[in-house]
């Protein structure tokens, strides 16, 4: 009865920690977009609301994301994402986020976020 109640236990732990990832929360959708980016994922672009979409606008993100990945593999890849001053309202977000890298040296930028059909994604327009 006990291992029956501990595997339980470690299923509800296991499907919370799953639920509470991704992009369920503004910091979350920012981790994954750097994920994405560092691996040179071209599914990055899910992550990303555009105000106002063009074909230029795709272009300049997917060009800005290979030098953005390739900065991540100078810097020995990213070793730590922190948030600073995250303010959600409703269905928009900012946040400061500080980027460690495992050279030792960070980057910090300002970003926003828009919720959309229950999902976060980062405005592109704070992105550059």
């Amino acid at each position: 009865m006990k291992s029956k109640i501990t595997n339980l236990t470690i299923a509800i732990s296991f499907l919370f920690l799953v639920g509470c990832s991704g992009t369920r929360s503004p910091e979350g959708a920012v981790k994954e977009l750097l994920k994405r980016i560092e691996k040179k994922d071209k599914s990055a672009s899910d992550l990303i609301y555009f105000k106002e979409f063009s074909e230029h606008k795709y272009e300049r993100f997917s060009e800005k994301n290979e030098a953005a990945s390739q900065k991540f593999a100078n810097e020995g890849g990213i070793k730590e994402i922190l948030f600073k001053d995250v303010i959600i309202n409703a269905d928009n977000a900012a946040l400061k986020v500080l980027i460690v890298y495992k050279s030792g040296r960070e980057d910090d930028e300002r970003l926003e976020l828009r919720k959309i059909d229950g999902s976060w994604k980062v405005v592109y327009e704070s992105l550059y």
